[in-house]
């Protein structure tokens, strides 16, 4: 387990490809049209930041199994097609991994809510798949949908994190997709809500000329 870790971290996203996996299986999979992320410098609970990503998709992560198998890296999803995307299940878990040294999952689907997650640092002592924090069901009486993803950065990560930077990723990534998707930025100091293909990710360095090939 530890050297399949290795080679994530090593070799995987950065931040801010890592939540374009992400919001891309909550656009694609859950039909989320509103996406918050937002940032905490230093939790109290864990000495360390961390950022939730949290959408308004009605179906959630659709059954126990999908969520089952987004901490199995590489279990094929039946329900995919060629049109489709996440098809083997290694994006969005990958992304989680090379992050974070823990990491924690609500959905809501129904009239449940289900929580569960892991640490990874306990995975590797033990050299186990399982996720050290077992699945949770309980009723959903507030009536509430999507999912958060509770993102705790390791102490050892290479990253650094930046709203600025993040907003252009996601405006170059979502500036022409077919639905109106918004996303709303939270940190300690401000707040920032926008719609991607309200910008142009090229801003002034672009020409537009129509060729004729005879």
């Amino acid at each position: 387990v530890k050297s399949r870790f290795d080679d994530i971290i090593k070799d995987g996203p950065c931040i801010n490809t890592g939540v374009l996996e992400i919001t891309d299986n909550m656009i694609g999979w859950g039909d989320a049209d509103d996406i918050s992320i937002k940032y905490v410098k230093n939790c109290p609970e864990m000495s360390r930041p961390y950022i939730e990503l949290s959408d308004n998709s009605k179906t959630g992560f659709g059954d126990i199994e999908s969520i089952e198998r987004f901490f199995r890296l590489g279990q094929t999803n039946k329900q995919a097609t060629e049109t489709t995307i996440g098809k083997y299940g290694k994006g969005g878990y990958k992304a989680v991994i090379a992050m974070s040294d823990m990491f924690k999952l609500i959905t809501h689907i129904g009239n449940k809510t289900y929580t569960c997650g892991t640490n990874f640092r306990q995975m590797e002592e033990k050299n186990t798949w399982e996720p050290t924090v077992p699945l949770k069901i309980l009723d959903n009486k507030m009536g509430l949908s999507g999912s958060s993803f509770k993102i705790y950065f390791t102490f050892t990560s290479k990253y650094s994190f930046d709203f600025n930077d993040l907003k252009r990723h996601i405006i170059r990534g979502y500036h022409d997709i077919p639905k109106t998707v918004r996303f709303t930025f939270i940190s300690d100091t401000k707040e920032d809500t926008f719609i991607p293909h309200e910008y142009s990710p090229y801003g002034e360095y672009i020409s537009k000329k129509t060729v004729y090939i005879h």
